[in-house]
């Protein structure tokens, strides 16, 4: 049996144009997916950077918040962190943050911390004279460049 001249049997399958249409609508939804999660990754991690910058700066705060107001030794200025002895030396400018005795805690090597003290100002809420009062910050500079800045106010007891 021969086939019928003129006749054309239709062939299952997709045309050439089909395919590359499918193969640009799989490209494209797979940059966008990409894309989200890659942002989405970013976002988390920086999220986790400042986190863990604040609980640096809360433990360096609480550190010297830790120590009396006034010298026990009746001299200030002790020029090193496992020295100091009371709110008015802390001065600390390191990169990466570091333990009481100043050993670098791993995996925070990225981080800067920053720790000053000053008068406080006059403000109207503190009874306390400006000398018998400190201001102290605490200021941590994440790996991507963000600051997360704690800060307290000591008072001298009466």
């Amino acid at each position: 049996m021969t086939p019928l001249r003129g006749s054309m049997r239709r062939q299952a399958g997709f045309t050439l144009l089909e395919v590359v249409l499918a193969i640009v609508i799989i490209a494209l939804a797979s940059t966008t997916i990409v894309g989200v999660m890659s942002a989405t990754a970013n976002r988390s991690s920086a999220s986790m950077q400042e986190q863990q910058a604040a609980q640096i700066a809360n433990a360096y705060l609480r550190e010297a918040l830790g120590l009396p107001f006034t010298d026990p030794a009746g001299a200030d200025g002790e020029s090193t962190r496992q020295s100091y002895d009371d709110v008015h030396d802390y001065a600390i400018d390191t990169m990466g943050a570091h333990d009481r005795t100043d050993v670098a805690i791993s995996g925070l090597e990225g981080y800067r911390v920053q720790v000053s003290t000053r008068t406080c100002p006059a403000l109207p809420f503190l009874a306390a004279a400006p000398d018998d009062c400190r201001s102290i910050v605490a200021t941590v500079t994440t790996p991507a460049g963000l600051d997360v800045v704690l800060s307290a106010i000591k008072t001298k007891p009466p």
